[in-house]
């Protein structure tokens, strides 16, 4: 896509040079990035039930014990959800130093009402 973006506009169309720009700002945007660390990590849990359950002759009770297994791992990430958060936020800060976006974050509030605000000549 950045070929796209960055290359000749004559070879390509409008219509393919606007969704591969809209897609470009969108899979390399802080939120996406983060959000894609964080789902990555939550499905780690799963992988190996779901593979393990994919077997031609699972025993119920072994099954059953498997499942338990993952429901007291994820157990984990939510009773210490801060120091989870904070080493996936160090992985999607990687992510985006790999494809050269500076992190940031959202505003948090839809309209500021506490704070006059400061014109940036000052």
């Amino acid at each position: 896509m950045e070929d796209i973006v960055q290359g000749d506009p004559g070879s390509w169309c409008t219509d393919s040079l606007t969704d591969a720009q809209a897609l470009l700002l969108a899979i390399t945007s802080t939120d996406f990035i983060v959000s894609l660390v964080i789902t990555n990590n939550a499905i780690d849990y799963l992988k190996g039930v779901t593979t393990s359950h994919q077997a031609q002759a699972k025993d119920i009770v072994e099954a059953n014990r498997e499942v338990n297994g993952m429901k007291a791992a994820l157990q984990d990430p939510r009773n210490n959800r801060d120091d989870h958060y904070t080493k996936w936020f160090r992985q999607a800060e990687q992510v985006c130093a790999a494809v050269g976006v500076t992190p940031s974050m959202s505003r948090l509030c839809k309209r500021q009402r506490h704070r006059d605000n400061k014109s940036a000549t000052k």
